[in-house]
């Protein structure tokens, strides 16, 4: 598949926001405790994770061809995982809204702890959505499977943990439970990408008689009916080469995974050396690499009807 730029950050972006937002919740239920927030932390994650998510949400907007009709992705909600994205999302501002409007006059416990699950739940919907809209499609075999959406949430839970430590280090926070909590997500987020790395090579044994559906029999292509390049084959077959593949693999891993890994270990262990922030960054190109990938390995089906 041709990678879509906007759409690569959109869904790194809003799941970095989403996931952020989430852990901030948490925390101010917890601001009894050592690893709670105070009142002015959590009003700083609540900025950066409403910046995030807005502009994920406009740079998905930009690969749209006619963008003033992005409005009709709202009224399929019963069968549109993408309907029912853009509607969790709506709701995800109000509720958000809501809640942090309850944190500002100090609301009853009760009220908070219920509007923030709230927001949670609808953050949570939202990248589930955001995964099922590429896992829902039967016709890209590397993407149908419960991989996808599962990657979706985690990776966005556990980019948005990480900005959540290195904003709540910079206060009197204790982040030490919030860091073995981040490298246990780091480690399962390395776990779920080996496996949707096995998922890419699902689609070398795929003859043009199984995109048909025709099981009995070789089926072979007679004539591809045009001699140029048409929409179907720049959309659907973009071409990757494996040596580029590799290094763009070990880019994402060593970005994404790895490398906020050692940080963390680092800073558990030691006295905190104030680099959480750089873990938050180098997970973030990390992810937009693998998302990147993530369209760039991905074969369509379509493609076996001009001959590849």
């Amino acid at each position: 598949m041709k990678p879509a730029l906007s759409v690569i950050f959109f869904t790194v972006a809003s799941g970095f926001g989403l996931g952020l937002i989430i852990w901030t919740i948490i925390a101010e239920w917890c601001q009894n405790c050592a690893a709670g927030i105070s009142k002015e932390t959590f009003f700083v994650c609540a900025v950066f994770s409403f910046v995030f998510v807005t502009a994920g949400l406009i740079s998905s907007t930009l690969h749209l061809a006619n963008p003033k009709n992005a409005w009709r992705a709202f009224s399929r909600f019963r069968t549109s995982w993408l309907s029912r994205e853009g509607v969790f999302a709506i709701a995800f501002y109000v509720l958000a809204a809501h809640h942090v409007f309850a944190v500002w006059h100090d609301a009853p416990v009760t009220t908070r702890v219920v509007s923030g699950t709230l927001v949670i739940l609808c953050a949570l919907a939202i990248l589930y959505c955001t995964g099922m809209i590429y896992a829902c499609l039967k016709t890209i075999p590397q993407w149908h499977s419960w991989t996808t959406p599962a990657g979706y949430v985690l990776f966005g839970i556990m980019s948005g943990l990480l900005g959540f430590c290195a904003i709540a280090a910079r206060g009197e926070t204790d982040v030490g439970p919030w860091l073995r909590l981040a490298l246990i997500l780091l480690l399962l987020s390395f776990f779920l990408w080996t496996l949707k790395q096995s998922r890419i090579p699902i689609t070398k044994n795929l003859q043009l008689g199984d995109a048909l559906g025709i099981k009995e029999g070789r089926v072979r292509l007679l004539d591809q009916g045009h001699t140029h390049g048409t929409f179907l084959t720049n959309e659907f077959g973009f071409r990757l080469a494996r040596k580029r593949a590799t290094a763009l693999s070990a880019w994402a891993i060593a970005l994404g995974i790895i490398a906020p890994i050692v940080i963390v270990v680092v800073e558990s262990s030691t006295k905190p050396q104030g680099i959480l922030g750089l873990a938050a960054l180098l997970c973030f190109v990390g992810l937009l690499i693998e998302r990147w990938m993530f369209f760039a390995n991905a074969r369509h089906v379509v493609m076996r009807y001009h001959g590849e």
